[in-house]
């Protein structure tokens, strides 16, 4: 398993266990459901040969091979599965839509966005980017590239459950390391609420101006918060 021993990975290598996906995926979509987010949907495939032999626990999409070849991402052969299911959602009218998550380089990412597979892919990269003009360019500029290149759109996202609000983390000083505020239940770090909602804000603004489809998280809309103190027990 990669998380949790209650969170068997499947054997994607077993020809039963895509028939099974393939069904489901039609289960879903007979009645109705409009798409899928895959989760993790760059861990799928695995190279068994290899699995049993030291790897560090490592699930950092920077740090995994980058060309396709790694013992548990982001493998090649994991686009032969979404290929199929793109097949099954143009059965469907209008197409099941389908987005991948999946924490790789922007290079790799689009490759899951492309139109004969999932069709969107979650850009993440603004979620680590401070406030600052430079870092939105960047990533701004080289998400529209790549997605261009593999003939997609790129996605835009401030949020998720896996980072600390933008209202908040953009409110924090920059001295203040943001998982260790939230560990210390917002007691550790100086916070400007206002001056967080003001830029979590204006950048929701700029994302909706951009072309793409901007994936907005629950609260995101009211520039709620992220709520540290919440009890352990």
């Amino acid at each position: 398993h990669l998380f949790a021993p209650e969170q068997p990975d499947w054997n994607w290598d077993n020809r039963e266990v895509e028939e099974d996906f393939l069904k489901t995926i039609r289960f879903w979509s007979d009645r109705g459901v409009d798409g899928f987010r895959i989760d993790v949907a760059h861990a799928l495939k695995k190279d068994l040969k290899r699995l049993l032999t030291s790897k560090k626990d490592n699930v950092d999409g920077f740090k995994i091979a980058q060309n396709g070849t790694d013992v548990l991402f982001d493998r090649n052969e994991v686009h032969e599965i979404y290929r199929e299911w793109r097949k099954v959602f143009n059965e469907y009218n209008p197409p099941r839509v389908a987005i991948a998550e999946a924490y790789v380089r922007v290079e790799r990412r689009v490759l899951y966005a492309r139109p004969d597979e999932l069709g969107q892919a979650f850009n993440f990269d603004l979620l680590g980017a401070p406030f600052e003009a430079k870092y939105f360019k960047k990533y701004i500029t080289d998400g529209i590239k790549w997605a261009k290149k593999e003939g997609s759109s790129t996605t835009w996202v401030l949020n998720n459950h896996d980072k600390v609000r933008s209202a908040t983390r953009y409110g924090l000083a920059k001295s203040v390391k943001e998982q260790k505020w939230l560990l210390s239940n917002g007691k550790k770090g100086k916070l400007d609420k206002d001056l967080g909602e003001q830029r979590s804000n204006a950048a929701m603004m700029m994302l909706l101006a951009l072309p793409g489809c901007t994936y907005m998280y629950q609260g995101e809309e009211l520039g709620l918060h992220e709520v540290a103190d919440i009890p352990h027990n």
